[in-house]
């Protein structure tokens, strides 16, 4: 494995660490900007190395569900979005669906 990858691997496990113990913290803790900032490294890690959309859209939706006004994380899924040319429908129950819109125009 070469050394880049192994790099972004231990990024991995730091950021999810980070994330278990704000999870710990506090309601107003949970908010503070660290935290969405490592989700942000999280979705960019599995957006740009790992090529996976699912977990980069997965990482890019967590700060909201803690804070739906936190504005990097509206800003990245903003971003996502008008890259991939995607839509995500929310559901009443926070569930997000990619929706493909070339796949809709072509059915």
């Amino acid at each position: 494995m070469d050394k880049q990858l192994k790099d972004y691997e231990n990024a991995i496990v730091h950021y999810k660490k980070a994330i278990e113990a704000f999870e710990i913290e506090t309601e107003q803790i949970r908010r503070y900007i660290r935290h969405a900032w490592a989700y942000n490294n999280l979705g960019y890690i599995y957006e740009y190395i790992y090529k996976d959309k699912t977990l980069a859209l997965e990482m890019y939706n967590k700060p909201l569900e803690l804070d739906p006004d936190n504005a990097l994380a509206q800003n990245n899924l903003s971003k996502f979005q008008d890259k991939y040319n995607d839509v995500y429908i929310v559901d009443n129950v926070n569930y997000v669906y990619i929706v493909d819109i070339e796949d809709n125009v072509n059915s």
